[in-house]
């Protein structure tokens, strides 16, 4: 004869085994993922409709000026930094067509220039925002590999004096070496 303990283990045990198929026969509680990618941001779409194709391609040829506002740089430069960072940046083509490093870099470049949101981006690029804060952390990681040394001084206390002598000298604002440009930032006095 069993015990009380087994048959009270048995009771709940078939309790949970009817609790778990009634969830399970509930349809509201599984879900099903729709889709794989979301029809508007398929490669299809992102060449028809994407910025990377249309606006930027427009620009480019017609309009340098709008070309310079949305990137902070020329065409020309533009295609030099493609070519140094694009090697890094270029992905394979293994289940689906991926997305160039050519959109890769102008999204990166419009954010940097631009600060947007991440759903902008998603719907101007037609790419999804998980993708696009992804890309953005990827190109930044390349263009600090490609540029750090070709760029950034060496960090010694004579090539920063001369930067804040020559920041005094053009913006006459002592002891500064550097300014951020088209950007709002807050700074609270120490007191």
């Amino acid at each position: 004869m069993p015990s009380w303990r087994a048959i009270l283990i048995f009771k709940r045990v078939r309790k949970l085994y009817f609790a778990y198929n009634i969830l399970l026969q509930n349809k509201k509680y599984t879900r099903k993922q729709k889709f794989w990618v979301r029809p508007m941001f398929t490669q299809r779409m992102r060449h028809l409709q994407g910025a990377s194709d249309n606006l930027v391609v427009e620009m480019q040829t017609t309009d340098r000026e709008e070309f310079f506002n949305y990137f902070r740089m020329t065409p020309e430069l533009f295609e030099e930094l493609l070519s140094l960072v694009g090697p890094l940046i270029d992905k394979q083509e293994l289940c689906r067509v991926p997305i160039s490093s050519r959109t890769r870099l102008q999204l990166v470049l419009h954010w940097l220039a631009s600060g947007d949101s991440m759903a902008s981006f998603s719907y101007a690029f037609r790419i999804g925002a998980n993708t696009a804060s992804k890309i953005i952390k990827e190109t930044c990681t390349a263009l600090w590999k490609v540029l750090k040394d070709r760029v950034f001084l060496q960090s010694t206390d004579e090539n920063w004096q001369k930067v804040a002598d020559n920041f005094e000298r053009i913006c006459q604002f002592p002891n500064c070496i550097g300014a951020v440009d088209g950007k709002h930032i807050m700074i609270q006095a120490c007191i």
